[in-house]
C-alpha cells in the first residue's frame, strides 16, 4: 500500500509499504518523490514499475525491517536514509 504525504506544494513523497499477514508487521519498502507537473501520470507509472523490480530484487523485510506500527516503520526507514 502507499502512504502520501504532500509537505511541499509541488512535491508529494509516496511511501510503498507492506504489512506481512504472517509476521502481522509493517515494513516501508522505499520512498518515492513524485513532482506535480504535466508527467504526473508517467511518473507514477515509472515508480509502480520500480517498486515490483524492488520487490523481486530482495524482501522488503530484509531491507527494512518489521515494525508493529506503520508509524514506527516510517520513521525506521527515515532514519536508515
Amino acid at each position: 500500500f502507499k502512504i502520501l504525504d504532500r509537505s511541499d506544494a509541488n512535491v508529494i513523497k509516496v511511501f510503498q509499504c507492506f504489512y506481512s499477514i504472517k509476521e502481522e508487521s509493517y515494513t516501508v519498502q522505499s520512498l518515492d518523490h513524485i513532482y506535480i507537473d504535466d508527467n504526473l501520470k508517467i511518473q507514477e507509472n515509472f515508480f509502480d514499475r520500480q517498486l515490483l523490480e524492488l520487490f523481486s530484487d530482495q524482501d522488503p523485510i530484509e531491507r527494512s525491517g518489521r515494525y508493529n506500527t506503520i508509524q514506527e516503520a516510517i520513521f525506521a526507514f527515515l532514519d536508515s536514509q
